[in-house]
């Protein structure tokens, strides 16, 4: 699977199917301008260079709207 959607596999309810959860990455990716940052590794401060703190910010909330989405309507 694509990185991005990594993740949402791994998070989302199994029952989800896969094309809901690649709508729902791409939603998450636009809505919190994380898109230019989709094939980036998060990264390992002072080892590997990766996305920046703000973008670290915003997946971090993005993770945490994802699984909230899907406990409050059930995918």
């Amino acid at each position: 699977p694509p990185p991005s959607s990594l993740q949402a596999i791994l998070r989302m309810d199994r029952h989800c199917t896969a094309k809901a959860r690649a709508v729902r990455v791409d939603e998450i990716l636009d809505q919190l301008s994380l898109r230019k940052c989709e094939h980036t590794a998060i990264g390992i401060p002072g080892k590997i260079k990766g996305i920046s703190g703000g973008e670290k910010k915003r997946l971090a909330f993005a993770t945490e709207v994802k699984r909230g989405k899907q406990e409050t309507d059930g995918g």
